[in-house]
């Protein structure tokens, strides 16, 4: 897992060391990029705020939205109207703390849209997602890497009414790479899960962790991670967890030292887009969607290179103690 300081020398940006390392990826993400499964100025919107929320430049709005009303940027939202302001305020709280979205906004949101939230979520909210994922993976992977362009706009749209099955052929895909240890992407996992409260993602574990010699005690320690007995190799890869959740723009530069001090190239391209991954729960999350299957304990579950989960009850493997 540990790699010396010229495998990280050969000048590579953010921008290539995604396309270097996870090719099938990259191009997902340019295609999530440039898909609008919502109102395109809403989008705008969107892209906007949450970029605007971790100090970020967001996405090139869709190329045919009308400009940016000068209310939103000079963030004079009063003058707004009402649907354009709830549209900007949802995506703030998405980008800042999806579990703390109240129902007020919730059915503000659903009011304006239309829509009902299953149908949002694959909508409005995996736009959210996007607008929101993206940029932080691009400023991560230039904190390891190098300095990429700035993202220009792709000239071309691709319209649906539903992004979900894009977004779980981009799940799909980072589940494809293999480069990082079972056991770290499960507690990266667990972080995210933990940071968005998503019901289901806490409730799992996965086989291969456990397998690979994971205890639920390991698990437990990921909350409290800075002062466990988890390796050093373990706490930096959750350090830059941290830092791509909750300051995406300010990732110290001692996390980014310690990530090239213990992963490869291809393992710190993995673990970035495994938070992006793993934020998908961020539309189930703001949609109440994220019901876990248990009522207590955990479930344990396979994810297969075709896309397929599969899921298994509990099993001696997970008890404290092992």
């Amino acid at each position: 897992m540990t790699t010396s300081a010229a495998t990280w020398s050969a000048g590579l940006t953010g921008a290539e060391a995604l396309h270097a390392y996870a090719p099938a990826v990259d191009e997902m993400l340019r295609r999530l990029v440039r898909t609008l499964s919502a109102d395109l100025d809403r989008v705008a919107l969107v892209r906007w705020a949450c970029a605007s929320a971790q100090d970020l430049p967001p996405l090139p709005a869709p190329p045919t939205a009308a400009p940016l009303p000068d209310g939103v940027v000079g963030r004079a939202w009063s003058t707004l109207p009402d649907a354009d302001r709830t549209v900007l305020r949802f995506a703030e709280q998405f980008s800042v703390d999806v579990s703390a979205l109240g129902e007020q906004l919730r059915g503000e949101l659903w009011a304006v849209l239309g829509e009902e939230p299953q149908q949002a979520r694959g909508r409005l909210l995996a736009m959210s997602w996007v607008a929101d994922l993206v940029p932080r993976v691009r400023t991560a992977l230039d904190r390891l890497f190098a300095p990429s362009a700035p993202l220009e706009g792709t000239g071309t749209v691709e319209t649906i009414g539903d992004a979900t099955p894009l977004g779980r052929e981009f799940v799909r895909r980072v589940f494809t790479l293999h480069e990082l240890d079972p056991v770290v992407s499960e507690m990266v996992r667990l972080r995210v899960a933990r940071a968005h409260d998503c019901r289901m993602c806490r409730s799992l574990r996965t086989r291969s962790a456990l397998a690979a010699g994971a205890t639920e005690q390991d698990f437990a320690a990921v909350d409290s991670y800075a002062s466990s007995a988890l390796s050093a190799a373990q706490k930096a890869a959750l350090s830059l967890v941290d830092g791509m959740l909750w300051s995406p723009a300010r990732i110290p530069d001692r996390v980014v030292d310690d990530v090239r001090a213990h992963y490869s190239p291809a393992e710190a391209v993995e673990l970035v887009l495994d938070v992006m991954r793993n934020s998908w729960n961020k539309t189930t999350v703001a949609a109440q969607m994220d019901e876990a299957h248990v009522t207590e304990g955990v479930e344990l579950y396979e994810y297969h290179d075709d896309g397929t989960l599969e899921f298994f009850p509990a099993d001696p493997l997970v008890a404290p103690g092992r």
